[in-house]
C-alpha cells in the first residue's frame, strides 16, 4: 500500500533537473522503481502548507500613515482648485475665436443664428465644435442662447459677461 501523504509533509529538497530513481514501497510484496521528476515530490496537493499566503486579504488597501494622506490630499486639493478656477474663468482658444466672430456679428444686429457662423461647406465635425464652443460661452455667460423648438435654429444674443470674457 502507498504511504499516506497526510501523515507527515515531505521536506522540500533542491532536486534540480537531474533524473534519479526511487523505490515506492508499501506492502512487502509491492516494489517499483520510477524516475523522479519535480512534480513527483508533490503527489498530493495537501502535502505542503502555504503559510502566510492564506492570511492575505486581497481587498485590503495598504496602510499609509495619516501624515502622508493629509499631505497628498492637500496638494491634490490645491491642484484641483487651481484647475477649477482656470476652467471656470477661461475658455478654449476655439471658443475665444468663436466669441470674436459672434461679437463682430452682434455689433450690427441684436441676435444671430448658429447657422450664420457655419459656412455652406461646414462638416458635421465643425458644426459640433462650434456648438460645443457655444455651450462653453453660455456657461461663462458671454452669450445667451435660445432655441424655440427641438432641433430648431439656435439664436445667439449678447450675454452679461461678453466684454469680460473677450478681454481674457
Amino acid at each position: 500500500m502507498i504511504r499516506n501523504v497526510l501523515e507527515k509533509p515531505h521536506p522540500f529538497t533542491n532536486i534540480g533537473m537531474r533524473k534519479e530513481t526511487r523505490t515506492v514501497a508499501g506492502d512487502d510484496d509491492y516494489s517499483d522503481t520510477t524516475p523522479t521528476t519535480p512534480m513527483d515530490q508533490f503527489s498530493h496537493p495537501n502535502q505542503f502548507e502555504l503559510g502566510l499566503i492564506d492570511e492575505v486579504d486581497e481587498n485590503q488597501q495598504p496602510e499609509v500613515p495619516e501624515e502622508k494622506r493629509q499631505r497628498r490630499s492637500k496638494n491634490d486639493r490645491a491642484a484641483e482648485e487651481e484647475e477649477d478656477i482656470d476652467e471656470d474663468q477661461r475658455c478654449s482658444r476655439r471658443s475665444h475665436a468663436v466669441l470674436n466672430t459672434i461679437s463682430t456679428k452682434l455689433k450690427s444686429t441684436d441676435s444671430i443664428f448658429l447657422s450664420d457662423l457655419l459656412t455652406k461647406t461646414a462638416t458635421r465635425k465643425t458644426a459640433a465644435q462650434k456648438f460645443y464652443s457655444l455651450l462653453e460661452l453660455k456657461k461663462s455667460q458671454a452669450i445667451e442662447v435660445q432655441q424655440d423648438v427641438p432641433f430648431g435654429e439656435i439664436r445667439i444674443m449678447v450675454g452679461p459677461q461678453l466684454n469680460t470674457v473677450l478681454a481674457k
